[in-house]
């Protein structure tokens, strides 16, 4: 029997005081308020659904018709109200909250002289997003001043990061942007890439590098007369141009941009993870050009009421400036229906001046005024509001125009993005490459708990449901293999670079990174598919290593570029094929940024040296400005490192190797290397986006013994109040993860119908590796290291240490099994570089707590170095050491400590002593690694502040 339960509804009014205030509704007795709780709702977010109560219906009383004509704009004679207002509401329950959320006003009711209100509740959730809606990810404010993504074009931005890491920030942020080396394409005269003639405009460099031969000459000329080929990567003063690179834009900035937007906040282990602090997305443009450049495709008309006019240049005493309409609240400019007038005032002589007007034409994006006779002074009067020319997000461009990027330009991400591109996709995407559930947080109004599917179910309590389940009404328990398809595709989309196309054609038409889930079932016969609008990104082995004249670069490289072929008649009429790679619009790509490391590493068991005093080196990749003369080693910037890039984090060893394997690849299905002309980079992990996201919770669904239990069930209010989605339900000895509960009544406590399925899985937990290193000038001392996944402060996840041991191990050891590298650590006095060589190796969990070594935060010279910006896998632990006259310089990578002694002996390296800095007592020591308050400084670096 039903009993009856004290519910209140309040809504929250708008008023000026500071200090919330409700209002409380009149609510029919006799109607219920039911809701419903599904998971359906939490993993498919492009649904936009949440926990709703449908049919809200409220009596028009007096009290109710004050609200809804005071909120709503209810107007009853001209049947108008707003339809996308809503109100902050709460559901009260025998005094205690139950529910906050939104109210929407759905449709008003009349009959006679009785008046209804047709309501909807809904949750953070649903409320955050039914605000996406079909907005477009160009809307967002790419000038947000803690989310910054818009920049000044030049080499600097374009080099900025490539020597660091994520993984080097002593802070939350990762890099909002950076530009990785991906294949773009080339730019073509005919079937001839344009190399040296035109402008640098009208030119690109080759990607694939030249051989490395002595490493520097003295010009760049001496280099070419080595056997140096022209126009390579590698290739002294004639290396890649900046606007050959397009920008990468950092996941992590781009999601919590987006709740921000909104007013949201996030809470997620999952964001903190390497997985999304490193992950970057690429191939979103809306230019397909082979050069950085954008493109508008169209332009908003919007009524005179909607617009602004803005004033460029606004100084006054110029005798030419433009007007431009914008749309009021954006800064994006636009046309407008109609003519606009605007009235300015001119300065004739020193005291003459004279108002004149100016009539924007309709359906133009604004006037240029050119003023004969006199000076601009100022605007006078206007039919729309005057704004600040600096509140505008670009100026105008015409519809369909490309627009190369060039130094000193304003690098826009709302004209950089293309235009159909929607915000809800790039988070239904996200969501559905990493299994995603969206929770509010019940503990903090206006955040959302994001967690894999797979990391978050059954983390929660344990409730037992055994007395509450109510056998006179029966129930039924099925398996699970009746409710989910017998074959499963989870895949990116298809997508028109080389790379995918050639998958696909040698591939019999599956697309790169699709898995496939069959089902041995006899009964029944379908298919669920799981698709992202992501595409996936392919990368090709950088150089073939034993294709002259290549330098045989072993690193990944991104295909961005459509490739054709034709064939010419080349010496003795014998026929050329020529392989065309242009540019190309592709669908938003996802690929991890790992850190800056030399490409042209050549590791020897003899340590190779190269003479650092001469200016053309090989051994470094160029990169020039468009304004540069080609060839100028003293205007083109030499770099040790480009950034590396991968759809699989770390890269360089076999898992078969690992003690604890901690890589992840973001494909469906991790692809071993094919051949695609060139071959793929291979990079293969059993730990690809299904196995590690979507497996466990399948394999459960599909196991035989796996039920299914639909029940009526005696909730009580905190029963059904305090469930979190991650909770487990215990029934007769039996656990299950909740799927459904059915109308739950807020009035009247009466049966509730639930659906569990069995859990017979225990949740994933994120991965763990385990290090230690001891420094060469003390090995009877060790210290050790393990990896925190979850850390929030990049630098203190120390996945950069599994990053870099498995880069240095592949470059040492290839395909053998590691046993560990040596390499150097610096710091500096009064001027002097000394270098401190180190060992470091894997170990199991059991050596890192029984082993004897010492936590790495008791190291003083770790400690100063992890101090440092950007010392960490970066400044303090270069690629490249020097001599002490900085006249020889090698890879700072060796197979053991007597390795770095023969070379520092022989060139003169300034050794250090990693007992340099005071002991740190680690008893009474407590190292700080939460995150420090961030910074932003003008040079794009951030700055941290101390902790005490």
């Amino acid at each position: 029997m039903s009993q009856k339960q004290q519910t209140v509804l309040r809504v929250q009014l708008n008023n000026t005081t500071g200090l919330t205030q409700y209002q409380v509704l009149d609510l029919f007795s006799s109607i219920p308020i039911k809701v419903t709780r599904s998971y359906a709702d939490l993993t498919d977010i492009s649904k936009k659904n949440s926990d709703t109560a449908l049919n809200v219906i409220l009596p028009g009383s007096k009290r109710n018709n004050a609200f809804f004509e005071n909120f709503f704009d209810v107007d009853v004679q001209s049947f108008k109200f707003s339809a996308i207002k809503k109100a902050l509401c709460q559901v009260l329950i025998d005094d205690e909250p139950y529910f906050s959320g939104y109210l929407r006003l759905n449709k008003i009711k009349i009959e006679n002289d009785s008046v209804e209100y047709d309501c909807s509740l809904f949750s953070a959730v649903g409320n955050l997003f039914g605000d996406i809606g079909n907005n477009l990810l160009i809307d967002l404010n790419y000038n947000d001043p803690e989310y910054t993504f818009n920049h000044e074009f030049n080499t600097n931005a374009v080099a900025n990061h490539w020597n660091f890491s994520n993984f080097s920030v002593n802070g939350e942020k990762p890099y909002p942007y950076i530009y990785p080396v991906v294949h773009n394409g080339y730019l073509y005269t005919g079937n001839t890439v344009n190399l040296s003639g035109g402008t640098l405009n009208s030119q690109t460099r080759l990607y694939t590098s030249s051989p490395i031969l002595a490493g520097s000459y003295s010009t760049t000329a001496a280099a070419l007369a080595a056997g140096v080929k022209p126009f390579r990567i590698n290739t002294p003063g004639q290396g890649l141009i900046n606007n050959q690179l397009k920008p990468a834009m950092s996941v992590w900035n781009l999601v919590h941009l987006l709740f921000k937007r909104y007013g949201y906040k996030i809470k997620s282990d999952f964001m903190n993870t390497p997985w999304m602090k490193t992950l970057y997305m690429y191939g979103y443009f809306s230019s397909n050009l082979t050069k950085f450049s954008y493109r508008l495709n169209s332009i908003l008309t919007l009524p005179v009421s909607q617009v602004n006019v803005s004033v460029n240049p606004p100084t006054l005493g110029t005798t030419q400036f433009s007007l431009i309409l914008s749309q009021q609240g954006t800064g994006i400019p636009c046309f407008c229906d109609q003519v606009v007038v605007v009235r300015y005032l001119k300065r004739t002589s020193p005291i003459l001046f004279v108002e004149e007007q100016v009539e924007i034409p309709a359906f133009s994006s604004g006037s240029t005024v050119n003023l004969i006779g006199g000076t601009y002074r100022g605007i006078t009067s206007s039919q729309v509001p005057i704004v600040s020319v600096a509140t505008l997000r670009y100026l105008p461009v015409a519809i369909n125009e490309t627009v190369n990027f060039f130094p000193g330009d304003f690098v826009n991400f709302s004209l950089v993005i293309d235009q159909e591109l929607k915000q809800i996709d790039f988070l239904s995407s996200l969501a559905k490459k990493f299994n995603l559930v969206f929770v509010p947080d019940p503990e903090v109004p206006n955040q959302i708990i994001i967690e894999p599917y797979s990391y978050f179910i059954g983390t929660g309590d344990i409730y037992d449901w055994s007395d509450k389940i109510s056998y006179d009404s029966g129930f039924t328990v099925e398996p699970a293999l009746n409710y989910i398809d017998s074959y499963l595709s989870f895949t990116d989309s298809e997508d028109g670079d080389y790379g995918n196309v050639q998958f696909k054609n040698r591939n019999t038409s599956r697309i790169y990174g699709q898995k496939f889930v069959p089902n041995n079932t006899d009964f029944k016969s379908t298919t669920g598919e799981t698709m992202t609008t992501f595409s996936a990104e392919v990368f090709r082995q950088w150089d073939t290593p034993d294709q002259l004249p290549n330098g045989g670069i072993d690193f990944p490289l991104g295909i961005n570029y459509a490739g054709s072929t034709n064939t010419s008649t080349g010496a003795a009429d014998s026929e050329v094929v020529n392989y065309i790679y242009t540019g190309l619009k592709t669908k938003p790509k996802l690929m991890w940024f790992l850190q800056g490391n030399n490409l042209l590493a050549q590791y020897a068991t003899t340590p190779i040296t190269y003479d650092f005093t001469l200016t053309g080196r090989t051994y470094t990749a160029w990169l020039g400005n468009v304004a540069n003369a080609t060839g100028n080693t003293t205007t083109y910037q030499d770099r040790f490192n480009v950034p590396v890039m991968s759809n699989v984090m770390p890269i360089g060893m076999d898992d078969k190797y690992k003690l604890s394997n901690d890589s992840q690849s973001l494909l469906f299905n991790a692809e071993p290397s094919v051949d695609i002309d060139p071959d793929t980079f291979n990079s293969f992990t059993y730990n690809d986006a299904y196995n590690s996201f979507y497996l466990n919770r399948v394999n459960n669904l599909y196991d035989p013994n796996t039920r299914f239990l639909k029940a009526k069930f005696n909730l009580n209010l905190s029963d059904y109040k305090n469930l979190k989605p991650q909770d487990i339900i215990k029934v007769k000895n039996q656990y299950f993860t909740w799927n459904v509960i059915s109308n739950y009544n807020l009035i009247n406590s009466e049966l509730t119908e639930v659906e569990l399925v069995q859990n017979n899985l225990s949740p994933n937990v994120y991965p763990t590796r385990y290090f230690k290193y001891y420094y060469c000038d003390a090995p009877a001392v060790c210290y050790k290291i393990a990896t925190d996944f979850t850390n929030p402060n990049m630098l203190y996840t120390n996945f950069g240490w599994s990053v870099l041991y498995d880069h240095n191990c592949g470059i040492i050891y290839g395909t053998a099994a590691p046993s560990g590298f040596t390499a150097t650590v610096n710091y500096t006095v009064t001027g002097t570089t000394y270098y401190v060589p180190y060992t470091m190796v894997e170990i199991t969990k059991e050596e890192y707590e029984t082993g004897g070594c010492e936590v790495y935060t008791c190291d003083s010279l770790m400690m100063d170095i992890y101090s440092e910006f950007e010392g960490p896998f970066g400044t303090r632990m270069p690629s490249f050491y020097y001599n002490s006259g900085f006249t020889r310089t090698g890879l700072n990578l060796f197979r053991d400590c007597a390795a770095f002694a023969g070379v520092a002996a022989s060139i003169g390296v300034n050794i250090g002593s990693s007992t340099y800095f005071p002991e740190i007592d680690c008893i009474g020591a407590v190292i700080q690694t939460e995150t420090p308050q961030d910074i932003n400084t003008e040079d794009d670096k951030d700055l941290t502040t101390e902790t005490l």
